[in-house]
């Protein structure tokens, strides 16, 4: 998973709350490993989150979707079969 300033980051809470969609602003590199400032787009509030907190399997049917994710958008119709592959 290559995570950068300017990442999606997409904040999933549980079946009772939004999601909500934010930006990596910035990435610290000291202490225990990375860590990534997220700027959410509602409201304009940050979190710092640690990269191991980040999960990449948003579109995975069979794990539990709360929590972090890097949204892969190349990943996001992997589970489609076009009848052409």
């Amino acid at each position: 998973m290559n995570i950068g300033l300017g990442t999606e980051i997409t904040g999933c809470w549980g079946a009772m709350h939004s999601e909500s969609i934010g930006h990596i602003v910035e990435i610290d590199k000291s202490g225990f490993g990375k860590s990534f400032k997220i700027k959410w787009e509602d409201g304009g509030r940050t979190d710092w989150i640690m990269e191991k907190e980040i999960r990449d399997d948003y579109f995975d049917v069979d794990t539990a979707n709360i929590g972090y994710f890097a949204v892969d958008t190349d990943r996001a119709w992997d589970w489609v079969d076009d009848g052409y592959s």
